[in-house]
């Protein structure tokens, strides 16, 4: 009878390591995601004001990040004009997403994407 209750309650503990271990699961950041300037504006607290005059600096500015399936990030950035492609490496370790060595935060909340690192947080949109 002891032994069926030291097996029942050892059982117990390896099911609840196992859903521990399924609740981790590791939000995916691959696809084309693009800067959401007016989130990021928001989420910083500009004012009206100050968001239309950014808005029309920023009017012909973009910058998309993909995150591909074999942990390649494409950066490209056009303004004024001119476009850069820059592509990094990167891995999702520990819940953050480390890009160049550097770990930050992040959250996929439908098609939206938040990267925070030294309390900036960047704002993206799924486009792809």
């Amino acid at each position: 009878m002891k032994m069926n209750k030291i097996v029942a309650v050892l059982m117990l503990v390896v099911m609840a390591f196992a859903l521990t271990a399924c609740g981790a699961k590791q939000q995916s950041v691959v696809g084309k995601w693009e800067m959401d300037m007016n989130a990021v504006m928001e989420m910083m607290g500009v004012s009206e004001e100050e968001m239309a005059l950014v808005q029309a600096l920023a009017s012909d500015m973009s910058a998309t990040m993909e995150f591909t399936k074999d942990g390649k990030c494409i950066l490209e950035m056009t303004a004024m004009g001119q476009s850069q492609t820059q592509e990094q490496e990167y891995v999702i370790e520990d819940g953050k997403i480390v890009l160049e060595g550097s770990p930050a935060d992040y959250k996929v909340e439908g098609d939206k994407l938040s990267i925070t690192a030294d309390g900036i947080t960047m704002v993206l949109t799924k486009v792809k």
